[in-house]
């Protein structure tokens, strides 16, 4: 270390002893070559002091020692030792005696631990002069691992370095860095970025290890690399078998930008090497639709011998979508593939061919169903799922299905039945047993399908009422909206659907409502339980509660025609609406048989509105002033008309029309039954 720091004559004394070969004859050693042996001491048996700078074959011999230093030593311990060397080994690679550099350098691309100083001069080192340190500075480089990542930039550089030696051990450096960057290569790529170019023109480098490096760094770079995506597409046919893969997976990262390669990565899916036939698939899956043009040759690929290729074959026609569609008797034989991964990922490919093109072979599908493999049953489940009706010829596979031992055909064979609709009347029994299913997602998708067929499932009707108390909200909801499709048999169960008013989840709610006002009369007793959710937090479910009352309200109490009247001031046009429209029918049903339905109300409790109402009744018993009261007491606008609507309106006793089942009842004076106010319908 001495010597190493010795650069100015006359400074200091040479204290590096060599053993000369005669015994005990010894001689220091003089900056000029010369020596001083035992009978030229002063007697004493010390030398001379000297002056002199030490010679260049002392240096070299001392950077030698420091190298046998950091292997053995017995008196000071290996990770001193080590510490020192490395940082006078760091020193002298700015020594200005090259062979000093070199021997410096090569010391440190033996490996060992180095500080990050030490290792920024090891990177500065790559631009020395001479090329056998370069060379070893790279390949020092590559011995510090990770800790050698903030010079990156450096060996990219070094990629165009005059000396093929120096850009082979840069690009194995650098490769290893790569690799160990992945797969947060982010930062590691913000730092070849800026030399992308220098990188993409070592694609052409005479050695294949630095196109291959090359290749490799453009794929870290992604996007930044699209402007030498075409360089890469001509490393697609290189000698090297890893330089056309390295070069497809950087075109692959490129994705959709790399579409103007599609060609030549198609042609490249007839390679010799499987690895590169895939990698091309791969980077084909990437450009996805754009890819279509050469849908032909990833057809042919589906029958290549490596199942890697075929998988990724087929995802590749997946992601083109209806683009594919010319290939769907190629993607249905591959159904018979001996590998089950491969059949899953063309079951997929196929239900995104569009159902145009799948529907002649919705067979092949349905055969698919009884596969071995659950993936494969699964996938072709799914494929029946997008399929929608144009899978119905295959409804009894689907039905058996229901009973698959995989909890995901099950689902999505309820699913594809839901999708079906109608057609599955022939098949409702497995339906209805699904409802038992051990899987909610099962159960309330077998209730949805369910729910689609209409009265044929009125024989069934127990069971609905029995899965209303699902722990499943999806399936209590499915089952009551399927009461609600079963016409009379439903009337039954319209206490269970009323209960339901008071679930916890809101769309529950809400489709027991809307259930309660498609059962019509058969929901009449239950005009309370409707009346007391007009106050519910949601919009929706006050909505459909009004609505409802608009048919069952002449069986509502005093309580429930003060919620009606409360909800006349709701913060939502189409409750106050409908509210206006349930109140009518209260008015009509108490001017024809008995008493006030206010009557019920204590006079101390009494809403304000209540009291208009009454007051009309008591001035006139004209339709025009029983609408007019109201509404100036709501102020609602939408529920305002003028004067000569109402009256052009009014009709007489004998023209009065029949009500519609199902449809919405006309406002009608509470004064007078023979007055009717038509309104505007609020949906």
């Amino acid at each position: 270390e001495t010597i190493l720091e010795f650069q100015k004559p006359r400074e200091q004394e040479a204290s590096t002893i060599i053993a000369d070969k005669e015994p005990k004859r010894y001689k220091r050693s003089m900056g000029n070559g010369a020596s001083v042996t035992a009978a030229e001491t002063n007697g004493n048996g010390q030398a001379p002091k000297i002056h002199q700078r030490p010679s260049l074959k002392a240096k070299v011999a001392a950077v030698a020692m420091m190298n046998a230093s950091s292997k053995k030593t017995n008196s000071i311990s290996p990770e001193v030792v080590v510490s020192m060397r490395a940082a006078a080994l760091a020193k002298a690679l700015s020594d200005k005696e090259a062979n000093v550099r070199r021997a410096a350098a090569r010391a440190l691309s033996q490996g060992g631990a180095m500080d990050a100083s030490q290792i920024r001069a090891i990177g500065q080192a790559l631009s020395d002069e001479d090329a056998e340190v370069r060379c070893a500075a790279a390949q020092a480089l590559a011995k510090a691992g990770r800790a050698a990542m903030p010079h990156a930039s450096l060996l990219a550089i070094a990629l165009a370095d005059s000396d093929s030696s120096v850009r082979r051990h840069a690009a194995q450096a650098l490769v290893g860095l790569c690799e160990q960057a992945a797969p947060n290569t982010t930062s590691f790529a913000k730092q070849l970025a800026p030399h992308a170019a220098i990188i993409a023109k070592a694609l052409s480098d005479s050695n294949p290890e630095v196109r291959r490096t090359a290749a490799v760094a453009l794929a870290l770079l992604g996007d930044k690399a699209l402007p030498h995506t075409q360089a890469l597409a001509q490393n697609l046919v290189d000698a090297d078998a890893d330089v056309r893969r390295q070069s497809a997976w950087a075109l692959e990262r490129v994705g959709e930008a790399a579409t103007p390669q599609a060609a030549a990565l198609a042609s490249v899916l007839q390679d010799d090497d499987s690895e590169v036939r895939r990698a091309a698939a791969r980077a084909l899956e990437r450009i996805g639709r754009a890819a279509a043009p050469h849908g032909s040759l990833l057809a042919e690929a589906l029958s290549d011998e490596d199942a890697g290729v075929r998988r990724t074959v087929a995802k590749a026609l997946e992601r083109m979508g209806e683009a594919a569609a010319p290939h769907a008797q190629a993607l249905v034989d591959a159904l018979k593939d001996e590998v089950p991964e491969v059949r899953r990922d063309v079951a997929k490919a196929l239900s995104r061919v569009g159902v145009s093109a799948i529907t002649p072979h919705v067979a092949s599908l349905g055969a698919a169903l009884t596969d071995e493999d659950s993936g494969v049953r699964r996938a072709v489940a799914m494929t029946f799922e997008q399929v929608g009706e144009a899978c119905a010829p295959q409804v009894d596979a689907l039905a058996k299905a229901l009973s698959d031992d995989d909890v995901e055909v099950r689902r999505s064979a309820a699913r594809a039945m839901g999708r079906i609709g109608m057609q599955v009347k022939a098949h409702v029994p497995p339906l209805v047993e699904a409802l038992k299913d051990s899987d909610s997602s099962v159960r309330a998708a077998s209730a949805c399908a369910l729910e689609l067929v209409g009265e044929s499932v009125a024989p069934y009707a127990e069971a609905f009422a029995t899965a209303l108390c699902d722990q499943d909200a999806d399936v209590r909801r499915a089952s009551i909206s399927a009461l609600g499709h079963i016409g009379e048999a439903a009337a039954k169960h319209a206490a269970a659907i009323a209960e339901a008013l008071k679930d916890k989840d809101s769309v529950v709610r809400h489709t027991a409502a809307m259930t309660l006002e498609r059962i019509g009369n058969a929901a009449a007793p239950h005009a309370d339980a409707l009346a007391h959710i007009l106050q519910d937090e949601n919009t929706e479910v006050r909505r459909a509660a009004a609505r409802a009352l608009g048919q069952v309200s002449e069986r509502a109490s005093g309580e429930s025609a003060e919620f009606m009247v409360k909800a006349l001031s709701d913060d939502d046009a189409e409750v106050r609406r409908a509210a206006a429209r349930a109140l009518s029918r209260v008015g009509e049903v108490v001017d024809s048989s008995a008493g006030d339905p206010f009557a019920e109300v204590p006079e101390s409790k009494e809403p304000e509105n209540v009291a208009d109402v009454r007051e009309a009744r008591g001035k006139d018993s004209a339709a025009e002033n029983v609408s007019t009261s109201l509404i100036e007491k709501v102020k609602d606008e939408d529920l305002r008309g003028s004067e000569d609507e109402n009256r052009a309106g009014v009709k007489q006793p004998h023209e009065k029309e029949p009500a519609v089942p199902g449809s919405i009842p006309p406002v009608v004076d509470v004064a007078s039954p023979s007055s009717i106010v038509p309104v505007e319908p609020a949906f």
